[in-house]
């Protein structure tokens, strides 16, 4: 169910240019297969923490920032809610100038949460990791607010 669940937001979203696009997903009788993009730049955590990629480089991070605030609030617009917003989870181009937002598996379109626990436990939102109902959206936008800044990552926040 929330492979569907995620092939299906993924379906949805795959038009805006800052989503990994998906061709195609089909099934066997053990798996469920998505044929998505190649993004020969790798994820934006390598971008950020091997590279260095946007160290004292202003306009490529403020680009990058805006992108992905694009894609965000487009899933938004659309009734879906990543709740898994991390550097792992945004694929790049190979030069880095271009991002991708990817894995839709724990999206969801509820717009107000009980569940908690739900993505990865260093970047969960105070709301989600204190088990506070809280609004997905802010959720999402959580990651905008802290992580660019820790990760060294200077946007204009």
């Amino acid at each position: 169910q929330r492979v569907r669940q995620e092939v299906a937001a993924h379906q949805a979203m795959s038009d805006h240019p800052n989503v990994v696009r998906m061709h195609e997903a089909f099934e066997d009788r053990e798996f469920i297969y998505m044929v998505l993009d190649y993004c020969p730049g790798g994820d934006l955590f390598g971008k950020i923490v091997d590279e260095k990629k946007f160290f004292r480089n202003d306009e490529l991070t403020k680009s990058v920032f805006i992108q992905l605030l694009d894609a965000v609030e487009a899933c938004h617009r659309n009734g879906f809610y990543h709740r898994d917003l991390k550097p792992e989870n945004v694929l790049t181009s190979k030069d880095g100038s271009q991002v991708f937002l990817a894995d839709f598996g724990l999206s969801t379109g509820i717009k107000l949460s009980h569940t908690f626990g739900c993505g990865s436990s260093f970047y969960m939102s105070p709301g989600t990791y204190f088990r506070i109902s809280i609004q997905m959206y802010a959720d999402d936008i959580y990651y905008f607010r802290v992580h660019w800044k820790r990760d060294g990552v200077h946007a204009l926040l």
